[in-house]
């Protein structure tokens, strides 16, 4: 009976529902006066849920109380204005000094240029640099496609590791073979099968036994093979030790700087001398090398890190002419951690192959000079970028004839810089 009442006067819900809306506004309004004294009010829990569901604008005791609650702690509101004003002074800061068309505002934007630590000393001479031949074998006795025999301490060491991978990138076949107590097959009807031989420590090739010495010595000397050997680090510091068997003394844990080469030795191919590297080398555990034998001539100098030694000379890489036994090497006083040892690395091998394992001088370029116009303010080509680009250019035609650059354009990117990088646009 009390739902058939409920559904045949749905106006009597409505109008009950306006009484308590006004109800609750009426006692609203005597409410607010006392909102802003710093007393609480709560809000009748009747409703309220249905309430909630309403829009913000609806309900005005809510919005009543927000606004009360912002003004009401003047010392925030003070605070928060002064941080809202420091945010917006330092975007309009900013924004002009990205849009200001000054050069002075310009250079804070683009920051200085790289500077190159590598000076050359051919700066300024353009003249073509003479290659050293390596010597030339009178009979050939190798195979057509020689190989690097590589003897490594373990399989998986690190400069063994570097060795491989100049080897593969260079297209140079290699077999590598783990020190042991025997040698691998160095001969294959007649011919021999290895154009070098490459010692991740040189002194485990001084520490061979007397048999395996004496067949690997006579099959560097038949086939006119070398060796390349690079120094290992010790433990203990070494001053003026002589190598085993050799004229060659050596100091160890050296610290050195400010590289440089010998332009008269015959191993340089693809390395140029004149220049000179300078800063601290890689590494503090160096090896030196002090002979007065003529047999022996310096490829690399350097400095020592030490003011006692900084005004001496010394050499970190040392040729053996094979005068005393007939076979020449080349010995490293450093890994190859310093990047000018890995194209002396590769000359090395050539010279000590007699050119059999060498690598092309003939190097196909493209510098493509595209992103540069698609490039946002502040680090687009200006007007003096351009003429340096221009005489860069025709330094370069100088040594190689018709050299220009690949230059690409973005229509969309024109005119859409500073004024100065629009100038440089034209």
């Amino acid at each position: 009976m009390g739902d058939q009442e409920a559904l045949a006067s749905p106006g009597a819900v409505e109008e009950g529902s306006w009484r308590t809306w006004g109800a609750r506004r009426s006692s609203w309004e005597e409410l607010l006066p006392h909102v802003g004294q710093g007393t609480s009010t709560l809000l009748p829990s009747q409703g309220r849920s249905s309430s909630r569901n309403l829009p913000l604008i609806c309900r005005p005791w809510r919005l009543w109380q927000r606004t009360t609650l912002c003004f009401a702690g003047t010392r925030k509101s003070w605070r928060r204005s002064m941080f809202f004003l420091a945010v917006l002074v330092c975007l309009l800061v900013v924004y002009s000094l990205m849009e200001s068309p000054h050069r002075s505002f310009m250079s804070l934007v683009r920051g200085r240029p790289p500077e190159s630590v590598f000076q050359c000393g051919n700066r300024g001479n353009f003249s073509l640099h003479q290659h050293h031949q390596p010597p030339k074998s009178s009979e050939n006795r190798l195979r057509e496609d020689p190989k690097v025999l590589l003897f490594t301490e373990t399989q998986y060491s690190r400069l063994g590791k570097a060795i491989t991978e100049i080897l593969v990138a260079n297209r140079i076949k290699y077999k590598m073979e783990v020190f042991g107590k025997s040698l691998p097959v160095l001969t294959n009807l007649s011919k021999g099968k290895y154009g070098t031989v490459v010692f991740e420590n040189f002194e485990r090739y001084l520490q061979i036994d007397q048999w395996n010495r004496e067949l690997l010595d006579k099959y560097l000397r038949d086939y006119n093979v070398g060796i390349v050997g690079f120094m290992p680090t010790h433990e203990e510091t070494q001053v003026g030790a002589k190598l085993r068997g050799f004229p060659l003394f050596i100091h160890t844990n050296m610290a050195l700087e400010n590289a440089s080469l010998n332009s008269d030795n015959p191993v340089l191919r693809l390395t140029r001398a004149g220049g000179n590297v300078s800063g601290n080398l890689p590494g503090t555990d160096w090896t030196v090398f002090v002979s007065d034998d003529p047999n022996y001539m310096p490829l690399e100098w350097a400095y020592s890190s030490v003011p006692h030694y900084a005004q001496e000379k010394l050499v970190s890489a040392v040729l053996d002419k094979g005068a005393i036994d007939g076979i020449q090497r080349v010995v490293f006083g450093g890994g190859l951690e310093f990047w000018l040892h890995r194209l002396l690395f590769l000359d090395a091998i050539s010279y000590l192959s007699m050119g059999r394992l060498s690598v092309s001088l003939d190097r196909y370029m493209l510098v493509d000079i595209d992103d540069i116009f698609v490039a946002r303010k502040g680090i687009r080509m200006t007007a003096d970028d351009v003429t340096a680009l221009l005489e860069s250019q025709k330094r370069l035609q100088e040594m190689v004839p018709g050299w220009k650059f690949n230059l690409g354009f973005s229509g969309k990117y024109y005119q859409h810089g500073y004024p100065e990088e629009n100038i440089g646009d034209s």
